[in-house]
């Protein structure tokens, strides 16, 4: 505070009124008014919140059409110099520099956002020397028609989480975030010595903390420049601690060295900017005739050094085991070319963000091979950031210092929906799938969409195992099926259940071939050094495909799965096409038009047909 003069206060009205001018200018619009918002809607009630602190930001507009006139669209004041308003605007602005303006404000909240009751002129002025918050009292309005929309889905959450927290300066722009947010912070062991003696911190102190490390880690986002991205501080916060755990602590130096690097995938973490995606091998240079062309290349290329890493041990793990039987593929393929090894059993989380810290400059390229690593992948090389040279087997992930590989299984597993809806004699399938990502919703809404396409009275029956191998929760599950009116289980596989004979016949499955994928990344590092790619290759790239027992399927239902597997590869049919209804009934796809790759890698949905829910689930 300061001992700042009447005139110095006029100044900054004279400021604050040619920035209104400019805005009205532009926009052609006053401040928004709740009157004409709500205008023919029937509310269903006001609820008292009482007093808090509320982002100024978060404050769009004012109670009466009549005042709104009085400002810009951004809350600017636009009535002239000469008048009544500017000099009750101009002694505030002294009040605020001298004093602080600490008199609490009214307003009603509405869908997320605030309209000023009373105290316009002090979020104006609040507002043009852009302060975080202010006090005000809380009247939220609720609206019976639209409350239950998924329109505002969101908001739904946020009064959840706010309920739950009292926290009302964060914001998400996707589904699910206020979930994963607080499901992070309740089950967390906070340890803030400067916050509280003691190690144990109540549920209560634990968002009190959440506030403390959220408005620092907003500081120094804005100040790297965040602000400019088309996220909300709230989005980039998660994703930080998603990679990077509760901090006790945080520093701005060591946060603003992480935020400059991690800020272009925060991005594309949180909004799905595309970056570089080839779907398909001939979209890379030079694919063609890989052998022949090696041979034929100059000895000059430095041999490259590149380390396969797995998570679990050979032995045990029928994953790992097709990555290493293809690493010795490539090997054997590309001779001197190449000097591949391996290590085993390295576990998520501390295990491998230490393996890849230490050996991170002895090899040219890394591949970790599960995607569960993604998160330590992505942090070793936001650290590291000394180019992109390291590869994750996972769902893509548009990403700056880190390439993805994985293969569209939505392809095959259309193929087997077919199976199971032309053979089931129920109309009920049952089906057990692990974590509810994106990669996993797409292949399930394809597999239900196949099952559809030749039966539409068939329904999935969903089961979530919350695990990625099958196990205990698997097999629980299957026996929990078991009851239901079922003839067909999809785990890992299809099979055909006859539960009066007590027994079960394997159909199909959808299978992968990283041979493949391996010789042709491996083959464009040796030629051209590019690895700025994301592979999502399918059923025409010979990557992923559909294993059935031909003598247990029907011949006019293989005829059928032929000819659409015959048009997928060619790339004339893609599952996803057409009208597409989620399983409330929502229409997602109107006819004949085909889902993009964004709608499809990063699908949050159940389609029509699907019986279960959707958990919010933070692997």
């Amino acid at each position: 505070m300061y001992n700042a003069s009447f005139s110095d206060a006029k100044d900054y009205y004279k400021n604050a009124l040619r920035i209104g001018q400019r805005t009205f200018s532009r926009d052609k619009k006053n401040l928004p008014s709740l009157d004409h918002v709500i205008k023919h809607m029937n509310i269903l009630n006001e609820m008292n919140l009482g007093e808090m602190d509320i982002p100024l930001k978060k404050i769009i507009g004012t109670l009466s059409y009549l005042r709104s006139n009085s400002f810009s669209s951004d809350y600017m004041p636009l009535s002239p110099m000469d008048t009544e308003f500017c000099d009750k605007w101009v002694h505030l602005a002294q009040y605020h520099l001298n004093e602080g303006i600490s008199d609490p404000i009214k307003v009603y909240e509405y869908l997320g956002y605030y309209y000023v009751i009373e105290g316009n002129k002090r979020v104006s002025v609040l507002k043009f020397f852009k302060s975080f918050s202010i006090r005000a009292e809380v009247i939220r309005l609720i609206n019976r028609k639209n409350l239950k929309s998924k329109s505002n889905a969101i908001y739904l959450e946020y009064i959840d989480f706010f309920n739950k927290t009292k926290i009302n300066f964060i914001w998400f722009s996707r589904i699910g975030r206020f979930k994963e947010l607080y499901d992070i912070f309740k089950d967390a062991e906070v340890h803030y010595s400067l916050y509280k003696s003691t190690e144990e911190i109540s549920l209560s102190d634990k968002y009190k903390y959440l506030e403390g490390i959220y408005l620092r880690f907003r500081k120094v986002y804005h100040e790297v420049g965040g602000g400019e991205i088309l996220i909300t501080t709230g989005d980039a916060f998660l994703e930080y601690i998603k990679l990077y755990g509760i901090p006790d602590e945080i520093s701005d130096d060591n946060l603003k060295k992480i935020l400059r690097k991690l800020l272009l995938d925060i991005e594309s973490m949180s909004r799905r900017k595309s970056v570089k995606l080839v779907k398909r091998p001939e979209q890379m240079k030079n694919h063609t005739n890989v052998i022949t062309s090696l041979s034929n290349m100059m000895s000059s290329f430095k041999k490259l050094n590149i380390l396969f890493i797995y998570e679990d041990r050979l032995e045990d793990s029928e994953w790992a085991k097709l990555h290493e039987r293809s690493r010795i593929f490539v090997q054997n393929s590309f001779g001197d070319k190449i000097e591949t090894s391996y290590i085993e059993n390295i576990k998520i989380g501390n295990e491998i963000y230490q393996t890849l810290m230490e050996i991170w400059d002895d090899y040219d390229y890394i591949f970790t091979t599960s995607p569960s690593y993604i998160n330590d992948t992505l942090k070793v090389a936001i650290e590291k950031g000394n180019g992109k040279k390291i590869f994750n087997c996972s769902c893509t992930h548009f990403l700056k210092y880190v390439s993805t590989y994985w293969g569209r299984m939505y392809e095959p597993r259309f193929l087997c929906g077919i199976i199971a809806g032309a053979m089931t004699k129920t109309n009920k399938i049952g089906i057990i799938e692990s974590f509810p990502i994106p990669d996993v919703i797409n292949s399930l809404n394809s597999f239900a969409l196949g099952a559809r396409f030749v039966n539409p009275y068939a329904k999935i029956i969903l089961r979530w195992s919350n695990e990625w191998r099958i196990g205990d929760k698997s097999l629980c599950l299957w026996d929990e099926l078991l009851n239901e009116d079922i003839d067909m289980i999809y785990s890992k596989n299809l099979f055909n259940i006859d539960k009066k004979a007590e027994f079960k016949e394997f159909l199909c499955t959808s299978t992968w071939n990283f041979d493949l994928f391996y010789e042709k990344i491996i083959y464009n590092l040796i030629t051209i050094r590019d690895s700025s790619l994301n592979f999502w290759w399918g059923i025409d790239s010979g990557v992923v495909d559909i294993h059935m027992d031909e003598k247990k399927i029907p011949y006019e239902t293989l005829k059928t799965v032929h000819v659409l597997r015959s048009q997928i590869k060619s790339g004339f049919f893609n599952p996803f096409t057409g009208v597409l209804k989620d399983n409330r009934g929502n229409i997602i796809l109107k006819e004949d038009i085909e889902a993009s790759n964004n709608q499809i890698l990063f699908m949050d949905f159940l389609s029509e047909g699907i019986e279960g829910e959707m958990p919010i689930i933070n692997i």
